[in-house]
């Protein structure tokens, strides 16, 4: 039975529909000549809704067996097709800081964990429903994605392991909340690893600059 709730909605679809069609392209023109006006015009009921509201979504179609996940063959081949994309050798102490997973849908995602075990750095990967899924294209673009995050200065947390640029290049230290852990996350100085903190050397020493400049105006004013 077709109560009144269903009668309002069938009203606000109608409205949504011609909204979004050229009457020329309307599938039901000729009800709404009938109507002496365009449905877009009617009055619509709020709280209803319409009957797009009432159709289920399509099932997302399985593009990968979870299953592989339990066979080391094919754990140790999915690390191998990270280093083959990435063109690196990824040690074991390095696998304890990383987690690389694909699901049924065909979603790749990598996650770099720090000390800590929290994910400083995230790559993923998503393979459209229409799409034949590739596992390597996958990983490779998860894996391009996770790298361009780590490259960002972090945000260390307590007893969080980050590299800066010291007097002489890249310091390692452990986050404790002081003064100068602040300031090196004020100012970007904050790395997952040497390497990317040296490749922003200069801009880093540029800021320290500046503040040690303010610094010292602030003091002269005293």
């Amino acid at each position: 039975m077709i109560d009144d709730k269903m009668a309002k909605m069938a009203v606000n679809t109608l409205i949504t529909y011609c909204d979004g069609k050229k009457c020329a392209d309307c599938a039901v023109s000729r009800s709404c000549k009938l109507s002496n006006g365009k449905f877009k015009y009617f009055d619509s009921y709020p709280l209803v809704g319409v009957f797009e509201n009432l159709q289920k979504s399509p099932k997302r179609p399985i593009k990968f067996d979870e299953k592989m996940k339990e066979s080391k063959a094919f754990i140790a081949y999915l690390w191998a097709l990270l280093e083959e994309v990435t063109e690196t050798t990824i040690g074991d102490y390095d696998r304890l800081h990383m987690k690389i997973d694909v699901n049924k849908y065909g979603k790749v995602t990598i996650d770099l964990k720090n000390n800590n075990g929290r994910v400083v750095a995230h790559g993923y990967a998503k393979c459209h429903p229409n799409d034949t899924f590739n596992l390597k294209t996958g990983v490779k673009i998860a894996a391009e994605r996770m790298i361009e995050e780590l490259k960002k200065p972090l945000h260390p947390r307590n007893d969080d392991v980050y590299y800066c640029i010291g007097d002489y290049g890249p310091v390692q230290r452990i986050c404790k909340d002081e003064f100068i852990d602040r300031l090196n996350d004020v100012i970007g100085n904050c790395f997952n690893n040497p390497a990317v903190a040296l490749e922003h050397e200069t801009e880093i020493r540029y800021r320290k600059e500046n503040i040690l400049r303010i610094i010292a105006d602030y003091m002269k004013k005293e």
